[in-house]
């Protein structure tokens, strides 16, 4: 940036002074690729933990499962786990276990003619009272009346 005002009397200082501020935009762009370079590896390792993570939740949603076991499952700590999850999915590891779960519940109540009770055991839920609040809460209606609805959907369609 010294240089500038000394091009200034020259005569071709329009083209000298591109030539600078394109030096300096190179320079720039080399730092910023040094940069992204550097973080790439941090990114892709807490990629590759909750990708890890997300698929022990999804192999194991019906059974009862701890932060540590989460945790655990990418070889992190409890701590390290509910980062990574506010961080990329933005919310607790609980949350998305609970998201999976009655996701699971939806498409068996949609799907299946199981009793209610059946489909919150197979989705980790330890009793059909607790699956019916948490349900309810959820999604607004209850498990009874989300099956009535998507048969009377189905059967209409």
């Amino acid at each position: 940036m010294r240089k500038v005002p000394l091009i200034q009397d020259d005569e071709n200082s329009e083209f000298l002074t591109r030539n600078l501020f394109s030096e300096i935009w190179l320079l720039l762009i080399e730092e910023i690729c040094l940069l992204k370079e550097q973080h790439t590896p941090l990114k892709s390792a807490a990629q590759d933990r909750i990708q890890t993570m997300l698929a022990y939740i999804q192999a194991n949603y019906a059974e009862h499962m701890s932060l540590s076991d989460i945790a655990a499952s990418a070889a992190i700590s409890t701590r390290e786990c509910t980062r990574c999850f506010k961080n990329t999915i933005h919310k607790t590891p609980f949350e998305y276990l609970m998201d999976y779960r009655l996701d699971m519940a939806e498409k068996m109540l949609k799907n299946t003619e199981e009793p209610i009770l059946d489909i919150a055991m197979k989705c980790g839920f330890s009793n059909g009272a607790y699956f019916g609040k948490i349900f309810k809460e959820q999604r607004g209606i209850t498990p009874g009346a989300f099956r009535k609805r998507s048969q009377k959907t189905r059967n209409s369609g």
